[in-house]
C-alpha cells in the first residue's frame, strides 16, 4: 500500500508539472476521435479523497473528469474560462485538469466540452470562489489619505470590505480592486492593527503585520522627537536627514547616498552609515529612546522600516547591528565577533534593486547572527544602540572574487540613493 501511494503521488506530481508547462493541447500530436464526450462524475485528482464525487470545486483545484470519449474534446471551459488540456493525461475515460483561476464574465455553473467538430456538451459543475487571501501590505505605515496597497488573491466581489483592526475602511476610500491587488486611501494614523479583507465568499486570515504599527517605535527622524530637541544621529551620520517633498513619506527621513562597489574595502562614507543611540549613550544621546531600545523578546521580534530606493542599488549589503550602549561605531570594526544581519535585495537581479515608492522591509532579529565573514556567531545580546550601514569592510571576500558567496567579478561602481523612515522593533 505504501509503495502504491508513492507511485500514485509521483504520477500526480508529474501530471501537475505537465499541466503547468502545457497550457493547451499541442497541435498535430493529439489524435482526435469522433462523437461526443460524456462525464459520469468528477473527483479530486489527489489520493486523499479519491472516492469523493464533486458537484463543484474551488478555483485552482486539481480534478479528474471520469466518463467516456474524452479524446473527442478539443477545448474545455469552466463557465467561460478555458482550462488546460494535456495530451499525456487524457484517455478515453479520464481527463486530468485544474479549475481555471480566471474570473468568469458569464457564470453558467457548467463545464463546457467542445469537440473537434465544434459541438458543445455541458455538465453541471459549480466553480467556487475562495475566500480572499492576503500576502503583503506594500507600505505598512502611511499618512492619512496616502495610497495604500494590499497584495494577495481573490479580491473581487461588489461586497468587498477592508478592515484594519476592528475599523472598516469606508467604501468611498477604496481606490481600485483587482484580483491580486487592492488600493485604498490610508486612514488616520491612530487606526492600527492587522488587516483583513472580506467578500461574499469568506474572510481572509488577518495579516501578521499591523497597519500603522507603533509598537517598539524608535525614530522617524523628526524634529518633534526627544521633547522637541529632534532626533540626533550618532556622530552626525548620515550627512543629511532630509524632508524633500519629492520623496518625503511623512516628514523627515534618513538618506543613504554614496559611491559603492562590491569587493571594495570600505567602511562606508558618512552618507552610508546611520547610528541610532539611546539616552544612555554619552555622545549624542536621544532622550526619548530607552536602553534597551525595545522590550519585546528579540527571538520573536523583527526590525521594520520603510524604504524608498530611488536610484538603483546593485552592490554591497545593507547591514543591521544591535550592540551595547556606548559601543559607538565599534561594530564597524569588530567584524569577527559582532553579530549582524545582511540584506541584499539586489541579489539575483540584472539591473539592481529599485522600489516603486515607499515599501516596508522586515528584518527578523533572529537573522542577526553573522559576523563580517558571514560566519554564524549567534544573536546579539545587547540592545542599547542600532547601527545601519551599507559597507563591506573587506570581510567575506575570497580569492574567487565572491562576496558572501556572490560573484562580484563584474561589479562596477555606482551611486544608489536609498531613503529610510519609521525605524521600529515589533513582536511577531
Amino acid at each position: 500500500m505504501i509503495m502504491k501511494n508513492i507511485i500514485y503521488k509521483t504520477f500526480f506530481l508529474l501530471a501537475l508539472v505537465a499541466l503547468v508547462s502545457c497550457q493547451e493541447e499541442t497541435p498535430g500530436k493529439y489524435k482526435m476521435t469522433d462523437g461526443v464526450p460524456t462525464i459520469k462524475y468528477v473527483r479530486y485528482s489527489g489520493n486523499e479523497n479519491p472516492d469523493r464525487l464533486l458537484d463543484g470545486a474551488l478555483m485552482g483545484e486539481n480534478i479528474v473528469l471520469v466518463g467516456d470519449n474524452f479524446t473527442s474534446i478539443k477545448e474545455l471551459y469552466f463557465n467561460d474560462q478555458k482550462a488546460s488540456l494535456n495530451i499525456n493525461f487524457i484517455t478515453a475515460n479520464t481527463l486530468f485538469t485544474s479549475v481555471p483561476t480566471g474570473v468568469p464574465q458569464e457564470r453558467t455553473d457548467k463545464i463546457w466540452m467542445v469537440t473537434g467538430s465544434g459541438e458543445r456538451v455541458s455538465y453541471d459543475f459549480e466553480v467556487r470562489i475562495p475566500a480572499p487571501k492576503l500576502d503583503k501590505i506594500k507600505c505598512e505605515m502611511l499618512p492619512e489619505d496616502a495610497e495604500a496597497v494590499l497584495y494577495g488573491d481573490y479580491f473581487f466581489d461588489s461586497n468587498l470590505k477592508i478592515f484594519i483592526g476592528n475599523t472598516e475602511i469606508p467604501a468611498a476610500s477604496i481606490i481600485s480592486i483587482e484580483k491580486t491587488a487592492l488600493k485604498f486611501k490610508a486612514p488616520a494614523m491612530n487606526v492600527t492593527g492587522p488587516v483583513t479583507v472580506s467578500t461574499s465568499f469568506g474572510v481572509s486570515k488577518p495579516t501578521v503585520a499591523w497597519f500603522n504599527d507603533m509598537r517598539g517605535y524608535l525614530t522617524g527622524f523628526e524634529d518633534s522627537e526627544n521633547d522637541g530637541t529632534g532626533f540626533v544621529a550618532g556622530w552626525g551620520r548620515p550627512e543629511k536627514i532630509e524632508n524633500e517633498a519629492t520623496y518625503s513619506l511623512m516628514g523627515k527621513y534618513a538618506k543613504f547616498q554614496g559611491e559603492i562597489e562590491n569587493g571594495s574595502w570600505s567602511t562606508g562614507s558618512p552618507g552610508m552609515v546611520i547610528n541610532i543611540w539611546s539616552a544612555a549613550n554619552t555622545d549624542n544621546p536621544n532622550a526619548g529612546l530607552s536602553d534597551p531600545l525595545f522590550t519585546s523578546d528579540p527571538a520573536t521580534s523583527v526590525l521594520k522600516f520603510e524604504i524608498n530606493v530611488v536610484d538603483s542599488w546593485s552592490a554591497l549589503p545593507m547591514i543591521f547591528c544591535f550592540k551595547a550602549t556606548n559601543d559607538k561605531e565599534g561594530w564597524l570594526w569588530a567584524d569577527g565577533t559582532q553579530p549582524r544581519a545582511f540584506w541584499m535585495p539586489w541579489q539575483g537581479t540584472t539591473e539592481g534593486y529599485k522600489t516603486e515608492g515607499w515599501e516596508t522591509v522586515t528584518i527578523p532579529i533572529s537573522s542577526m547572527i553573522y559576523n563580517g565573514s558571514f560566519a554564524e556567531v549567534g544573536m546579539p545580546t545587547s540592545f542599547g544602540e542600532l547601527g545601519i550601514a551599507i559597507h563591506n569592510r573587506g570581510y567575506g571576500i575570497d580569492t574567487e572574487k565572491k562576496y558572501c558567496g556572490i560573484d562580484i567579478s563584474g561589479s562596477v561602481k555606482h551611486t544608489p540613493l536609498i531613503l529610510i523612515d519609521n525605524v521600529r522593533v515589533v513582536p511577531q
